[in-house]
């Protein structure tokens, strides 16, 4: 049986993950002002009455259900639709990579921790660049906040994977190390 000590210095690791979650967590809320701004009460006007014949209710504030691609959003001018859009896949994108990130800095950080909360911290920077970026000047400026996420996740993945072999005694055992 192989047994992992954790050092002090895991708890950045718990840091650099928590404070990876709270960030994705906050680049939600531009999208819910922008869903104040174009989905008023005048623009869901609209859909009053055929949304209280089939569900006995107003529309939800907001245009919710409608998350870039539905019947409200394809009734906002262009420009709006874009912006909201923009949002909307910048959440999204890191909503689409969260989870492999913060699993990769706990692996990782269980050996090199400092890496690990390096990384976190990296990517933190990462995706505000991206998030700003995308949000302001479309997906053709999301470049340099991208690579700094790449950079950062190949920072905790490859020591994850590493080590995960090495536990297995792959490393020792067939290549003598």
């Amino acid at each position: 049986m192989v047994s992992v000590e954790v050092s002090p210095d895991f708890g950045w690791v718990i840091v650099g993950a928590s404070s990876i979650a709270l960030h994705c967590f906050l680049q939600g809320f531009p999208i819910g002002g922008l869903r104040r701004k174009f989905f008023d009460e005048k623009f869901l006007s609209k859909w009053a009455d055929q949304h209280k014949k089939h569900f006995g209710t107003a529309p939800a504030k907001g245009g919710y259900p409608d998350m870039g691609n539905g019947i409200y959003s394809q009734q906002l001018p262009y420009d709006q639709w874009v912006i909201f859009n923009n949002a909307q896949r910048a959440h999204h994108n890191y909503l689409e990579g969260v989870t492999s990130m913060i699993t990769w800095v706990i692996l990782g950080g269980l050996f090199c921790p400092r890496l690990a909360a390096g990384a976190s911290a990296l990517y933190i920077v990462g995706r505000q660049l991206f998030a700003t970026a995308y949000r302001t000047k479309g997906p053709g400026a999301r470049l340099a906040g991208g690579l700094l996420c790449h950079v950062a996740e190949l920072m905790v993945l490859l020591p994850a994977v590493y080590h995960g072999v090495k536990l297995t005694g792959f490393l020792d055992k067939y290549l003598g190390k």
